[in-house]
């Protein structure tokens, strides 16, 4: 849940396996994300991926505020686990279920009916209610924590917004409005599977969106034959399913020919036929036109920079 939370709000990255202070944890994961990134060949060189990415210029800052007043309960020996996590450099798919350490490194205090700024502070992975119509977007709200949420075993329900499934399990949905039922891994090669995750590791459910149902499948290694028309054709993220040969390829690096089909290096863009490096952070750029900046880099003012930091919410005193 949290590695979620942190790649989705920040996009992020050495630990070394020791505690780290919750000052440090932005900087820490970033520093392994980019090994991962220049690894995978998801970036071109370290420094690119140093400029780009900044987590600590997101919401950390309420995070940060919440662990010092107590609302948010912070475990740095998880932190440092959470880090090292983020720069695993096997590069291949390695399937969805993995036992996630990022899910121990915060927690939150307040129960359900306390006042609150932001979803961590609450308890049992409850939701922070702004009140009235204050929007946590545009302004920092005081709300109230509502709800909670738990882990249930194979047989239990899930999707219903307190509960979710183990690592090992896969929420198969229900119809209509009926919750889901966590259920075991399907784990035949070849066997029927219709939720994208229900597979064991490495496979994945190759789905057909039109009939809702589908294979278990392992993603092609390299060199080896693969289908384009899969979801995940290729287990090596440096690589594409090749439109000629259909086998997996590696990516094209920067200047070279790219097209319908042909993937890019990783921080690279298909432009009239070549693949050009994506802009770094200083760089002149035009919304909508040409290259794109990298990574969380926005083009403000002609100029590819860094989001603005967020807003620092704190309950009243």
């Amino acid at each position: 849940m949290l590695k979620n939370l942190l790649l989705v709000a920040f996009v992020v990255g050495c630990g070394g396996g020791g505690g780290v202070s919750v000052e440090d944890l932005p900087d820490e994961i970033e520093g392994s994300q980019c090994d991962r990134l220049v690894a995978c060949e998801g970036v071109q060189d370290r420094a690119t991926c140093e400029a780009a990415f900044d987590l600590a210029s997101g919401d950390y800052g309420s995070i940060e505020a919440g662990v010092k007043d107590g609302t948010i309960k912070y475990d740095s020996g998880a932190a440092g686990k959470c880090a090292d996590s983020f720069g695993d450099t096997s590069c291949n798919f390695a399937g969805f279920h993995e036992d996630d350490p990022c899910d121990d490194v915060f927690k939150g205090t307040v129960p359900t009916g306390g006042a609150c700024v932001i979803d961590l502070q609450c308890a049992n992975f409850g939701e922070c209610v702004p009140m009235g119509t204050c929007d946590p977007e545009v302004m920092c709200c005081t709300g109230t924590c509502m709800g909670m949420a738990s882990e249930s075993a194979i047989g239990g329900p899930c999707a219903d917004d307190t509960h979710f499934c183990s690592f090992d399990a896969f929420c198969k949905t229900g119809t209509g409005t009926a919750p889901g039922t966590c259920t075991a891994l399907v784990t035949a090669e070849g066997a029927a599977c219709d939720e994208i995750d229900a597979c064991a590791n490495p496979m994945y459910c190759n789905l057909n969106f039109q009939t809702g149902t589908g294979t278990c499948k392992k993603a092609a290694a390299s060199g080896q034959t693969c289908s384009r028309m899969d979801l995940l054709p290729c287990a090596d993220s440096r690589e594409f399913c090749d439109a000629t040969m259909l086998k997996c390829v590696k990516d094209v690096a920067v200047g070279g020919t790219c097209g319908t089909g042909i993937q890019c290096v990783g921080f690279a863009s298909c432009i009239a036929g070549t693949c050009v490096a994506d802009l770094k952070a200083g760089a002149a750029c035009q919304v909508d036109t040409g290259a794109e900046c990298a990574g969380s880099l926005d083009c403000i003012g002609g100029t590819c920079q860094l989001p603005p930091v967020g807003m620092v919410c704190t309950l009243p005193k």
